[in-house]
């Protein structure tokens, strides 16, 4: 099965955190043609990460993420 998150407003709809619930139940995460004006800070274990342009599914042991530009 696929499941497709697509946007609309110019990437402000914090689509990362729905990508991230799928991630739960996906073994890959794939970005198409994203800019790398994204704002992304997660806190995983005591750690702030911060994305630009890399999905934050790149955290997840499970899932293998694909950047595709």
């Amino acid at each position: 099965m696929v499941k497709v998150v697509l946007g609309a407003f110019y990437g402000d709809e914090a689509k990362f955190k729905v990508i991230d619930y799928l991630a739960n139940e996906s073994d890959y995460i794939v970005r198409f043609s994203g800019g790398n004006n994204a704002r992304h800070s997660i806190e995983m274990d005591g750690k702030k990460f911060v994305f630009h342009l890399i999905p934050s599914s790149i955290l997840n042991k499970n899932v293998k993420t694909i950047l595709e530009i």
